[in-house]
């Protein structure tokens, strides 16, 4: 049930798309879209909201973390405000040799890449996952932009305080 969000989502995607292999660029699309990728993962490390939330479309919903939570561009604000406040530092998160883009069409791709997250909260202790994660992008704009992400992390370790 965890990945079949998105695999609707790639299905219909695949359906709706007009590109033909020969009508696009599909390096273009990895590269840019390898370079959105590691953008959002700068992102992350400043734990800044806005910074965050300028990654994922802003029309729409976006399914993260457990797949059952959606968040519209307003309640993901809200969310990664929310996490913010609670983490002081962030380390880790997706390396470049990680990162697999499949591109659908020069509008839309598919990334698989891996992750370790490693969080310190205000009090200092230190809480460590690591997994995978799949997430949709549309250019939209000309902007490349997270429609749906869906992750699959392991189970939260707490490695004491830093």
């Amino acid at each position: 049930m965890r990945w079949t969000y998105l695999v609707i989502v790639l299905l219909t995607l695949a359906g709706c798309s007009k590109d033909s292999p020969a009508k696009f660029d599909s390096e273009e699309v990895r590269d840019s879209v390898t370079s959105a990728m590691l953008e959002y993962g700068t992102a992350w490390k400043s734990l800044d909201p806005s910074r965050i939330a300028a990654f994922f479309s802003t029309d729409g919903a976006t399914r993260v973390v457990d797949g059952q939570t959606v968040y519209t561009s307003q309640t993901l604000r809200s969310a990664l405000e929310s996490f913010a406040t609670t983490f002081k530092s962030y380390d880790g998160g997706i390396t470049e040799n990680s990162i697999v883009v499949m591109p659908l069409s020069s509008t839309h791709a598919v990334v698989m890449s891996a992750f370790e997250d490693i969080f310190t909260d205000t009090s200092g202790k230190v809480t460590s996952t690591k997994g995978a994660q799949m997430t949709v992008w549309a250019r939209q704009a000309n902007q490349w932009r997270i429609i749906a992400m869906q992750t699959a992390p392991s189970p939260p370790v707490e490695t004491g305080a830093k």
